[in-house]
């Protein structure tokens, strides 16, 4: 027969804590391998996964020859125009190489006066929700890169959103910021 304890101050006193706990070191190491898996499960279907080891060389992964690799650039932001079906489906005929040379995304992505129609459309479809989140009066690049951006994802993929996000083409990004420069850029962001 077992033996049960006559009162509870004598069934707490037996009890040690943390004993059915596996030691820290086998925590820590089990925690590193999840954080590792996840990290990878999360990466899996990104581009950039399968850019060679040369990665800060655009030559090693670009194939229009217009992409280049700017400071604090993600690694799944080193994606060329090739990489997407999609993108590469907008080539007219067989000669063009990159999608930055398509007068499609020049007239719709790089015209000033078009992306100043668009931000008054979204001004006047978003009305409040736009001035909040996205004109910035100090740096109207930043709120022009922002348009041209979506207008590149809706021209291609005909859609955009904020759980409908892109990662851009590294030649998309750097002519996008050539035509609108600034002092301070941000990278790619999921929503949130």
């Amino acid at each position: 027969m077992t033996s049960h304890p006559e009162t509870m101050a004598e069934a707490t006193s037996a009890a040690e804590p943390y004993s059915f706990e596996p030691p820290a070191s086998l925590l820590e190491s089990s925690e590193d391998e999840e954080s590792a898996s996840s990290d990878e499960n999360s990466t899996v279907d990104e581009p950039g996964d399968d850019i060679p080891a040369a990665e800060n060389d655009a030559r090693a992964w670009c194939q229009c020859g217009h992409c280049v690799v700017w400071p604090g650039q993600q690694r799944r932001e080193k994606v060329c125009c090739h990489h997407y079906p999609q993108v590469t489906g907008k080539f007219e005929g067989g000669g063009m190489q990159c999608i930055t040379t398509h007068q499609g995304f020049r007239d719709n992505c790089l015209s000033r006066y078009t992306i100043e129609s668009v931000i008054i459309l979204f001004k006047q479809s978003l009305r409040k929700r736009w001035k909040e989140e996205f004109e910035n009066k100090d740096e109207p690049h930043r709120t022009y890169r922002h348009v041209a951006y979506s207008s590149f994802v809706r021209w291609v993929w005909h859609t955009t959103g904020r759980k409908n996000r892109k990662i851009l083409p590294a030649c998309i990004v750097a002519t996008v910021r050539d035509q609108f420069p600034s002092q301070i850029y941000t990278g790619f962001k999921y929503a949130v």
